[in-house]
């Protein structure tokens, strides 16, 4: 979806993290990240890794937004104005307008 709409295909920037995909505008700004992390970071009681994806938002609606349980401040990115969101526990109608505020609010800086 994100390669599709957004004419951004994934980059693949670690050899360490093979399957960490970040998402650029043409001007080198990231606007997305989508990497697997341990559960355990998140405080997910499974084994192995769930995949989540870090985006940029208004620092406000990232304060309420982290009420919900997928939701928590940005993984290895700026926590204030990054937001990382579990991808099993969202729905893509409400994924996609955050995508979207990600993408605006990078595109230009």
């Amino acid at each position: 979806m994100i390669a599709e709409k957004y004419k951004a295909a994934p980059q693949y920037l670690w050899q360490k993290y093979p399957d960490y995909a970040v998402f650029k505008h043409e001007n080198g700004k990231w606007f997305a990240l989508i990497m697997g992390v341990s559960a355990a970071t998140f405080g997910i009681k499974e084994n192995g890794k769930v995949d989540v994806i870090d985006i940029k938002m208004d620092a406000d609606l990232a304060d309420i937004l982290r009420a919900k349980s997928y939701f928590f401040p940005g993984y290895h990115m700026n926590k204030r104005t990054w937001t990382t969101i579990i991808l099993k526990d969202i729905e893509m109608k409400e994924l996609e307008p955050l995508l979207e505020e990600s993408y605006q609010t990078t595109l230009n800086k």
